[in-house]
């Protein structure tokens, strides 16, 4: 909401001054103040005050204020002024002009008060959530009235958005998963990139790939081609210090929703995707088009009682009721990670600059990314990542100065990108009964990490392959990982490596859940580990190379050296839920 004050101190002192509040009105009982700011406007001119204000919020948490402003320099005139939700609280962007006022002002209807205002109106645009409509005010040329003085006002209006400037830092000779965070007009590889990389030198030191679904393949993009929102890209550049690629600019307002057709085939094709969007989204409110349906990732990929612990897509030759595999996958650079929405610490966020594999079965389907955030983080018990299902073909380029074939990697560590304050990194899986619970495993070493490992038990799990058991997909470069997998031989049909392994709860019971660290080659490795204290204090972490028994708590790590590419040990638990 918005009103006028006028502050006692501060820059705006002794100005009347357009003010805002936000609330959270979670719950019917306690509405709490959340966050509030001045809009002084003295971008404008030096002294403005601001008074009249009105607010909209659009879907995704964005405010924009309309005020009248007025100075000692400036006539009064229209004004307009904006917060993204993620901006520093108490904070607005820069004031844009509507109309600046064009003379004096002075009428006073016969009375003795110079009236001005008493309104303005702002409202978000009914078919896109990115514009916003501002209604307001402003002092036009003087000529001869009645009543009492010869001030004359007009009304102006404007449409109104957030430009989207952002920046993605590379790091050099790392291949890096990404998409377009914005609606861009000139959208060749040129235009995007060839201000912050060497353009004589694309081709060579950096480069630019998609992945055309109906092929199977790769495809190396000419300068020329064109950029969409809502695919993925790959990008890899060799320039000392590697570059930022900034995207958006003053005449870009983002994407607007965005569908994205998807390639199928019956035992199910990746698609390079990309999330479109400035803002986060939760993956389990990612939607499926299929034909003039809106399926939810449930419907898509649904669970097939009497097999109710595996889900359509999963199953060796997949169920006729498969649509998109409800699994998502990115790459980090040390091992594949994926979101499945619904499995406790793999439920997932998409954040700008992600790139990201789905699975499609059914022709004619399209991936639907909604315009839709929550407040603060988008998925009420988002926890982390874990790999993805099924094996991606990896790429291989010829490097000018290397004979020899290259795997596609991108960097160990997350995208170099605006941070999100309320995305935890390695947080520990969330339960919601008592008798169930979560615990994530995280390897490290030389700059890489793998921290999308869970192991636990579900009310909803069974001691064997169940929906909640994401397969690990195979290094996507064979040259540089480090990963940790549940192998299981022993499963039949579902034998293979496993990302998580969920159990059915049993209270007080001794278990045990066998995992490997995989590197491409030897390395000191690191060990650490989230989950509840209960199952921590009963649980022994056993080195089987080393025939070392070690004590987890929530504070400690292990540190041990490998002496080959895989490193086994095992988690006990003796007690507890």
């Amino acid at each position: 909401m918005t009103t006028t004050v006028l502050p006692p101190s501060g820059a705006d002192a002794n100005q009347a001054t357009a003010h805002w509040f936000k609330f959270n009105a979670v719950g019917t009982n306690a509405i709490t103040l959340a966050d509030q700011g001045n809009i002084g406007s003295e971008d404008v001119a030096t002294g403005t005050y601001t008074f009249f204000p009105s607010v909209a919020v659009n879907a995704v948490g964005d405010a924009m204020f309309g005020f009248a402003g007025s100075a000692a320099t400036i006539y009064a005139g229209a004004y307009a002024a904006g917060r993204q939700a993620g901006d520093a609280p108490g904070t607005v962007q820069p004031t844009t002009t509507v109309q600046a006022g064009l003379d004096y002002y002075y009428r006073v209807f016969s009375g003795t008060r110079n009236r001005w205002g008493d309104y303005s109106g702002i409202a978000t645009d009914p078919t896109d959530y990115r514009f916003f409509w501002a209604f307001n005010e402003y002092a036009d040329t003087r000529s001869t009235t009645p009543n009492g003085g010869d001030g004359r006002w007009g009304t102006a209006w404007a449409k109104l958005f957030f430009t989207c400037n952002k920046s993605l830092s590379l790091t050099a000779n790392q291949w890096y998963m990404i998409a377009l965070p914005c609606e861009v007009t000139a959208n060749t590889v040129e235009a995007v990139f060839g201000d912050d990389l060497p353009v004589a030198t694309y081709g060579t030191d950096w480069r630019v790939y998609r992945r055309d679904a109906t092929t199977d393949q790769y495809v190396q993009l000419s300068f020329t081609d064109t950029l969409q929102g809502g695919l993925g890209y790959w990008i890899k550049t060799k320039a000392a210090g590697g570059g930022t690629i900034d995207v958006g600019g003053d005449t870009n307002a983002g994407n607007p929703q965005a569908d994205v057709p998807l390639t199928a085939s019956s035992t199910g094709r990746y698609n390079l995707v990309g999330h479109p969007f400035v803002f986060d989204v939760c993956w389990k409110d990612v939607k499926v088009l299929d034909g003039s349906n809106e399926l939810s990732l449930d419907d898509a990929d649904p669970l097939l009682p009497p097999l109710f612990n595996q889900r359509a897509c999963s199953l060796p030759t997949p169920d006729s009721s498969c649509v998109m595999s409800h699994t998502m996958g990115q790459w980090n650079g040390s091992a594949y990670q994926s979101y499945d929405g619904v499995t406790t610490g793999a439920e997932g966020v998409l954040s700008n600059f992600e790139g990201l594999w789905v699975q499609a079965f059914k022709a004619g389907i399209q991936l639907r990314v909604p315009v839709k955030r929550g407040t603060g983080n988008p998925c009420a018990t988002v926890t982390g990542n874990s790999p993805v299902s099924a094996q991606v073909s990896a790429l291989q380029e010829e490097d000018a100065d290397q004979p020899a074939s290259e795997l596609l990697a991108t960097t160990a560590a997350e995208p170099q990108i605006t941070p999100q304050a309320d995305k935890q990194r390695y947080p520990a899986p969330k339960t919601r009964r008592p008798e169930e619970w979560g615990l994530r495993l995280i390897v490290e070493a030389d700059g890489l990490v793998d921290p999308g490992n869970l192991l636990g038990r579900l009310s909803d799990s069974v001691e064997g392959s169940d929906q909640h058991d994401l397969r690990e997909l195979s290094p996507f470069d064979t040259s540089k990982f480090l990963t940790i997998v549940f192998p299981h031989s022993d499963w039949g049909a579902y034998a293979g490596d496993y990302t998580s392994d969920y159990r059915a709860p049993s209270s007080g019971r001794i278990s045990e859940w066998s995992f490997e660290v995989r590197s491409n080659q030897p390395r000191t490795i690191t060990l650490s580990w989230a989950g509840p204290d209960d199952i921590l204090r009963h649980s022994k972490l056993m080195d089987d190379e080393t025939s070392k028994t070690f004590n987890p708590n929530p504070n400690n790590t292990y540190t041990v050296a490998m002496t080959k590419p895989v490193h086994r040990f095992r988690w006990r638990v003796n007690g507890g839920r």
